[in-house]
């Protein structure tokens, strides 16, 4: 699944919308896949829907997969232009 850009442009940095994750199986693992031509990604997430959205960790790297832990709320926060994509783990 893809974070989406609200604008639909996926440059000059945005907010993307939430992701929330499919957490039925016993583990909540994901693969993270970030793709950026220039600035940084931020990953977001937060346990609850009312919860404070939380920093867990930044990409820098033009190209990165990166296996995690899945928190119930997801977004991401670009600096620059960036694309990035979730795929669950089963």
């Amino acid at each position: 699944m893809k974070f989406i850009d609200p604008n639909g442009s996926y440059t000059g940095g945005y907010t993307s919308d939430t992701i929330i994750p499919n957490l039925s199986g016993p583990t909540a693992l994901g693969i993270m896949q970030v793709t950026i031509t220039s600035g940084t990604v931020d990953l977001q997430g937060k346990v609850s829907e009312d919860a404070d959205w939380t920093f867990i960790k930044q990409f820098s790297d033009p190209t990165n997969i990166e296996y995690m832990v899945l928190a119930p709320y997801l977004r991401i926060e670009t600096t620059g232009d960036a694309v990035a994509h979730l795929g669950e783990v089963r």
